[in-house]
């Protein structure tokens, strides 16, 4: 099963026929692809590189950050330019650990299905990904170490009640 933030973030980006919305219309591709934690390396890597994406998103929980490290640094290893990030409780709850374990470009704190569109209109649009840091909810690779972790209000996640469809889980 498809995990449910994934699912509701990819739903804001399509419209209700499963295209894309029209203002991002022919400029991307949305797949969501699962993968189980007992699933070799290799197997979920291939899965996830199958049809050349230029962005590649993961859906975080505790017991799969050292699974998506791994995919995400070979994924790195094989295409430089392609762009990772992740979202998710785990994501969410510790960025600082997952950017240390994963070459993540960025991360959705919170709620990501505003914050993740407008990163991937930005990034459709030609945006490289050192330019989504205006966008509240995005978490951008820190350049320093010793950066601190906003709290995710202070980052500018969205308030359930301003996610598109939030009402769909009322």
């Amino acid at each position: 099963a498809l995990p449910l933030g994934a699912a509701s973030v990819a739903a804001s980006i399509l419209d209700a026929d499963g295209k894309a919305a029209p203002h991002i219309a022919g400029r991307i591709r949305v797949e969501l692809k699962e993968g189980l934690i007992d699933e070799a390396d290799d197997v979920l890597l291939e899965r996830a590189l199958a049809g050349g994406p230029d962005w590649l998103g993961f859906s975080s929980y505790s017991w799969s950050v050292k699974k998506i490290s791994a995919v995400a640094a070979e994924a790195k290893k094989r295409a430089p330019s392609l762009v990772l990030f992740a979202g998710g409780p785990e994501a969410t709850a510790d960025p600082l650990g997952f950017f240390a374990a994963a070459p993540l470009d960025f991360i959705a704190l919170g709620e990501g299905e505003t914050s993740v569109l407008r990163a991937v209109d930005m990034l459709a649009g030609g945006a490289a990904p050192a330019e989504l840091a205006s966008i509240p909810g995005i978490m951008l690779r820190p350049a320093a170490e010793g950066a601190e972790r906003p709290a995710a209000a202070a980052a500018g996640a969205a308030a359930f009640a301003d996610v598109p469809g939030g009402s769909w889980y009322a």
